[in-house]
């Protein structure tokens, strides 16, 4: 690493130091860590070495993909979808889809891959490095597209969080639940509405290292199209039976 002002370090001998990459192909993921060593010869890395059978390998590293379309520079417009990327090596990722193909019976492991995520919205990009993610739910581990868990540092959280479900089974169900049934807490439910807001205008998920959309199914839509209206139909009638049932217990 170098501290002259001509590796992306700022200015030169301002005790910040920085590397360069080679350019490489669009669409490449670039796995890397860094390592500083003294005068003694004591060394360490970043990210930490994880420990494989006892003993420490440098294999859950940070990582980035390179996309030649992606323009940093670009003025954000008022309600444009937020993009969220979640990087993985080739092998973590073809592990992960294995445990939830609904062979071999590993479904119901807990085991997390490391992951680079990245999110980029109207006020910021965001990195988190050295996240785990892993397979989740219970009767749908098995049922591609899974569900995923992304567990974030929590010296690093993201956004204030250190974990996200990512749910692609039902999820009208999770919204329409939350309608029909609000937090009574107030600060509980602006807290809780603010994140479904966020989750509601994910409409592209780069999922392990390609732009994927969520499967589309025209009959799912007009069912949940047809509850939604059942439930705003029946929340005010349900709201008076909830404020009644709470006086009466007061009394």
């Amino acid at each position: 690493m170098f501290d002259d002002g001509a590796h992306g370090d700022g200015t030169a001998n301002d005790e910040i130091y920085g590397a360069q990459i080679p350019a490489q192909f669009d669409g490449t993921i670039i796995e890397f860590y860094l390592e500083a060593s003294d005068a003694v010869g004591y060394s360490r890395t970043w990210p930490a070495p994880s420990i494989v059978d006892g003993e420490p390998e440098q294999v859950t590293n940070a990582l980035y993909q390179v996309n030649n379309s992606f323009d940093g520079d670009v003025t954000w417009l008022p309600g444009r979808q937020p993009v969220y990327y979640l990087i993985m090596t080739e092998m973590e990722k073809d592990r992960l889809l294995d445990i939830g193909d609904g062979e071999g019976g590993e479904h119901n492991s807990d085991a997390q891959m490391n992951a680079t995520f990245i999110s980029v919205d109207g006020v910021d990009v965001k990195v988190r490095h050295n996240l785990g993610v892993r397979n989740r739910g219970h009767g749908s581990r098995d049922d591609p597209p899974n569900n995923y868990r992304l567990n974030f540092p929590h010296d690093r959280p993201w956004k204030g969080i250190t974990a996200v479900n990512l749910n692609t089974k039902y999820t009208y169900y999770q919204l329409a639940g939350n309608m029909l049934f609000p937090q009574k807490d107030k600060k509980e439910m602006l807290r809780f509405e603010d994140q479904l807001s966020e989750m509601l205008r994910i409409s592209v998920f780069t999922l392990l290292g390609a732009q994927v959309l969520l499967p589309f199914d025209p009959n799912q839509l007009l069912l949940a199209f047809i509850f939604f209206l059942i439930v705003f139909a029946s929340r005010p009638l349900f709201l008076i039976c909830s404020r009644n049932r709470f006086t009466m217990s007061r009394e």
